[in-house]
């Protein structure tokens, strides 16, 4: 998806103007916004073009400072100057972030007002770029005015972006096999797609390219390409021209999500990611000069995909892993560890781990948000920021650049006149304060302290100094936090200079303080704490990384006969039916442009994860590959026994290339589910939570669409409960849908059901239709499976589906979800149910757990 990520533009001392315009008598748009980045102390001239009349010739204004306080600063002249369509002001400001208020009316309280942004802050000096500190911008897709995307670039780097992110329509680039559309009229910009990466080239930033669906002519419902010497000659194709503006190539958007995956699993994905390693690789035109080859790009941490993904080689064909994540800055640690846990039991434990998309939000249906959001906005980024610098995040990268309404809520860290908000002026200063500096632990504060996160870094060429990031987390004017060592500087968020009221306190209004110490007077203090958990993150990143191994030319491709293994994004399924002859295909590809390649395949399954036990009746073949060719191996095979032992299977495909000095094949490993009686799958899943769904008075049976009339009525029966539905209106199964709900009962404790897996459930449905489950958290949080879960054929079915299977409910009558993760301590009720194909069903459970992973 585009995400919704905010970006940390770059450098340090942040001013932003507000001038408020009542838009019934006029319109002022910014002329050129880049040079809304002014430098302190020096004098700066704002422009507007004026859209309509009504504005006197010269208007008053207010300043304001970061948190919307009146101020009066010298030589800050008293009237904006307007002549004809003109307006313009002139005017130096100190550092810090500023508001300016301008009546252009009647000057009253009420009028509507129009608001500016302008960033007071030094140019950043390139020569000095640390490149962690990037931003997601999708100008390709989000920023439609050519004159707006060259100062949205220009702004990027003269705060000190390193890397900025882009998108690109596959399928409109390459609208039909052999031919190419170079502006992408998407983009309905002149120059469209191909102009902007010239414009990024001939600005000197660069871009991370990114990408996800595939073009409609290779026929796959935008979903991973099968034709792998196809995709990867069109990608070259792409590459030959756009390579002098790229930093880094990143493969997909959320594969782990069922939207961009398109419901495929890992093992799809991962054969892509490979056959693009050599293509790059072996591409003399291309690449010169290697640039990162970045992988995963996962929706956050979901365990099971990013082991399937680890175990299809991932690490081995990419330079950096990338996840997104929308957390706070308190629990963005944990998500690092997550990956880092998960990539400790590979080949590349130190692997650089980039955050390509992480924001914060504002209420959308306004050119800006109000100072309170955007306050929060602007902490959240930037807390972010140092936060993953401290846990060893290589890259991050903010989301989004330009102006961006999602539904309800807007990701823009610019208003949408193109002017900065808080949150890119305190990313701004977060990029000079901390560029290069390292980790080296956390000040201790009183247990009672408001302080959340308290991190302390260095600068090599400053050893006798230490940076305190102090972070409260709650913007708050007049706020402080006691604190009684001797400080060499203090400045706020924005950058602004500080001053300390007393040698007791800090300041902390803005939820950010940063504190410069003197090292020495830290040490004696040992008030310093060197082990830390982020520590130990930061130390694993910093371990030298053996960097990925050669590519293969020869990729392994899993092509299910999908009459029996359907795909899946978490694990693939096998269809009900019998086990003991699988039809199982594998394909061999050699990308090689100039020689043939020997390969000898094989074959292990066994339970999920741990595939060593090779398949009766399937003994290894070898096939000699000419230069780009591929050869299918067919078997049918028996996996009865194996899902006798585990409930969820791995088969595990290796291969050997002939010959001394070959690189490594990419393993591939395919996750199977199969249906199994529910008396096996609760002799593997021995601890669960029964929820007690025979008891139709438990049941909450509001949930069916009123638009459609519907009505839904419980049965209760013996060893089941049945919901009959009706629909009295005319209508389709988008509109056909009935979802009762239960209770999940709980001991109190929030901490019941860590641990937990997955929904393990008992029922059948009479008509056609989709089969869906929902866990319901507090506040209407919902999430649900995106896959119909069963067959609706008036059988019973019991199938088994892990928790982290289950995507947000986007629709706009259930909440926002702060925390963006299925987490069980808030989970209240489920829901199981049907969108219907026709006006009558019945949905009927006689078994619902909640269950945790097999002993």
């Amino acid at each position: 998806m585009i995400s919704c990520a905010n970006r940390r533009m770059a450098a340090v001392l942040a001013a932003v103007l507000v001038f408020c315009v009542p838009t019934t008598h006029a319109s002022l748009t910014p002329v050129d916004t880049e040079t809304f980045f002014v430098t302190p102390g020096e004098p700066a001239t704002l422009r507007w073009k004026l859209d309509r009349d009504g504005i006197p010739a010269s208007a008053t204004f207010t300043l304001s400072n970061y948190h919307g306080t009146p101020v009066n600063l010298p030589g800050i002249p008293e009237t904006l100057s307007v002549k004809d369509d003109r307006a313009e002001l002139t005017l130096t400001l100190p550092e810090g972030y500023f508001e300016i208020s301008v009546p252009l009316a009647d000057n009253t309280p009420d009028s509507p007002r129009q608001t500016f942004g302008v960033m007071s802050i030094a140019a950043f000096d390139r020569s000095q770029t640390d490149p962690y500190f990037c931003l997601d911008s999708v100008l390709t897709w989000l920023e439609r005015s050519a004159k707006q995307r060259v100062s949205l670039i220009r702004m990027m780097r003269r705060a000190g972006v390193a890397l900025s992110r882009e998108r690109f329509s596959w399928g409109a680039v390459s609208p039909a096999r052999g031919e190419w559309n170079w502006s992408e009229p998407k983009a309905r910009v002149k120059g469209g797609t191909e102009g902007l990466r010239k414009i990024y080239e001939r600005e000197q930033m660069p871009v991370l390219e990114c990408f996800h669906g595939t073009p409609k002519w290779m026929g796959l419902n935008n979903s991973y390409p099968v034709d792998l010497p196809g995709a990867t000659d069109d990608m070259l194709t792409i590459a030959r021209r756009w390579r002098p503006s790229w930093g880094g190539f990143e493969v997909w958007n959320e594969p782990n999500a069922g939207l961009f995956a398109k419901n495929r699993a890992m093992d799809q994905y991962t054969a892509f990611v490979h056959a693009l390693a050599w293509a790059f690789d072996n591409d003399g035109q291309v690449f010169g000069q290697k640039i990162p080859l970045v992988g995963g790009s996962f929706a956050g941490y979901h365990k099971n995909a990013t082991a399937n993904a680890f175990r299809n080689d991932l690490l081995q064909s990419v330079d950096a892993l990338s996840y997104h994540t929308y957390t706070t800055p308190q629990k963005l640690e944990a998500g690092v560890r997550e990956f880092r846990d998960a990539a400790r039991h590979t080949a590349r434990p130190g692997i650089p781990i980039w955050i390509t998309e992480t924001g914060s939000p504002w209420t959308g249906g306004v050119d800006r948000p109000v100072i309170d959001e955007d306050l929060v906005s602007a902490l959240s980024i930037t807390g972010k920021a140092f936060e993953g610098r401290a846990t060893g995040i290589e890259r991050i990268f903010p989301f989004v650049t330009p102006w961006y309404a999602e539904g309800k809520r807007n990701f823009g860290m610019v208003g949408k006149e193109g002017t900065p908000l808080r949150s890119i002026a305190t990313y701004a200063a977060a990029i000079r304060i901390l560029a290069h500096h390292d980790y080296i632990g956390d000040f201790r504060f009183p247990e009672k302290s408001p302080v959340q996160l308290s991190r302390v870094f260095t600068l090599a060429n400053t050893p006798g100094e230490a940076l305190l990031v102090l972070y409260t987390g709650v913007p708050k004017t007049g706020a402080t936090v006691s604190f009684d060592l001797p400080v060499r500087q203090l400045r706020g968020i924005d950058g602004r200079p500080l001053v300390r009221a007393d040698e007791k306190t800090l300041p902390a209004d803005d939820g950010l303080t940063y504190v410069w110490l003197d090292r020495a007077v830290l040490d004696r203090s040992g008030r310093l704490a060197t082990e830390t958990s982020a520590m130990a993150l930061y130390r694993e990143a910093r371990q030298p990384d053996t960097g990925r191994p050669p590519a293969s030319p020869v990729i392994l491709q899993f092509i299910p006969d999908e009459k029996r293994i359907k795909f899946g994004t978490e694990i693939n399924a096998i269809t009900p039916g019998s086990l003991d002859a699988i039809p199982f295909r594998i394909r061999a590809v050699n990308l090689d442009t100039r020689a043939a390649r020997t390969v000898t395949v094989s074959l292990a399954a066994g339970p999920r994860g741990k595939a060593a036990t090779p398949i009766p009746g399937v003994p290894s073949e070898t096939i000699t590959l000419p230069p780009r060719s591929g050869h299918d191996f067919t078997w049918q095979i028996d996996l009865k026994k194996f899902f006798d032992q585990s409930p969820q299977v791995t088969i595990r495909i290796n291969g050997i290339l002939a010959g001394d000095g070959q690189p490594a094949i990419r393993t591939l490993s395919v996750d199977l589910a199969a249906e199994l009686p529910l008396e096996t799958l609760r002799k593997f899943y021995t601890k669960r939570l029964e929820i007690p769904v025979r008891d139709a008075a438990k049941w909450n049976t509001r949930y069916v669409s009123r638009k459609t009339g519907g009505e839904m009525q419980a049965v209760q029966n013996k060893d089941s409960v049945a919901f009959n539905i009706s629909f009295q209106k005319d209508g389709d199964s988008t509109s056909y849908w009935a979802y009762p709900r239960i209770a999940v009962p709980r001991t109190g404790s929030g901490d019941d059901l860590d641990g937990a897996e997955g929904i393990l459930v008992r029922a059948r449905v009479t008509f056609p239709g989709t089969i869906r489950a929902f866990l319901w958290k507090r506040n209407e949080i919902g999430y649900l499976t995106s896959q119909s879960l069963m067959p609706a054929d008036g059988e019973w079915h019991t199938v088994f589906f892990p928790i982290e299977r289950l995507g947000r409910d986007r629709s706009t009558s259930n909440a926002s979800d702060p925390v963006a993760k299925t987490d069980l301590g808030n989970l209240v009720s489920v829901a199981f149910g049907v969108n219907s194909d026709q006006h009558r069903n019945t949905v009927e459970i006689s078994d619902f757990y909640i269950v945790w992973p097999p002993q």
